[in-house]
């Protein structure tokens, strides 16, 4: 069963599309952004967290049995957001949860986020507002095009 979940998780990242111009991700109008060694997002898109095997097993170590559950919830949650994503034709880009990344708007203000605090995560970004994360209730269609917008 484990290496059912670990093999999902793990075709669920590899089949992924690529983000689109990664290679430009750090460049804004008047060249690359640095913010300290913050990964920044300066675009519409959307962010895909994932733990790092780390993280994978100290929740293993804390949860026990109920480590299996956690762990399928999760691979579900990326999988179906993956899916909704790409049917609302949004880009992604995939990142471990073991860094801070700032969100530049195109009016320069910076958000970072801690996502050290975020495991199996969806953060959506549309260039202009605070980015969102994109929890249960918010996990509609209807929600990521008026947020995107």
């Amino acid at each position: 069963m484990k290496k059912l979940l670990l093999l999902t998780l793990a075709g669920l990242f590899f089949s992924c599309e690529e983000a689109k111009n990664t290679d430009k991700i750090h460049e804004n109008a008047d060249g690359e952004i640095t913010v300290g060694k913050n990964f920044v997002v300066d675009r519409p898109m959307a962010v895909v967290v994932a733990p790092t095997e780390e993280q994978l097993k100290e929740a293993k170590k804390i949860m026990g049995e109920d480590y299996q559950i956690y762990y399928g919830d999760g691979a579900q949650f990326l999988n179906e957001a993956n899916q909704l994503l790409e049917q609302n034709k949004i880009e992604t880009i995939d990142r471990l949860a073991n860094e801070i990344i700032t969100f530049s708007t195109a009016e320069g203000k910076l958000y970072d986020v801690n996502l050290t605090d975020k495991t199996f995560a969806v953060l959506l970004f549309n260039g202009k507002d605070e980015p969102k994360d994109l929890e249960f209730e918010h996990f509609t269609p209807e929600f990521i095009q008026e947020y995107m917008k």
